[in-house]
């Protein structure tokens, strides 16, 4: 049990310390008035691409990440589906 603790804590770590630089990027997805993709997920979808590399673990890192410093979650969650 500590050690479950233990991992999520480094996760939890790991999430922030990835939204802190993401965040300047979802305020400027989310502060586009005339998104090209519903929710904008096509460009969180982008976003997932370019830092998941293909790692189902990684993609899930980063949408946590996106979704804890503002994104649109219904975006984010679109843009898992279509990724993972």
């Amino acid at each position: 049990m500590a050690k479950d603790n233990t991992d999520s804590a480094k996760v939890d770590a790991i999430v922030a310390d990835i939204g802190k630089e993401l965040a300047p990027l979802v305020d400027k997805i989310e502060s586009d008035p005339h998104p090209t993709t519903q929710h904008s997920y096509g460009r969180y979808m982008a976003v997932l691409a370019q830092l998941g590399e293909g790692d189902r673990d990684m993609i899930g890192i980063v949408a946590l990440a996106l979704m804890k410093v503002g994104a649109n979650k219904a975006g984010v969650r679109w843009a898992y589906r279509l990724s993972v």
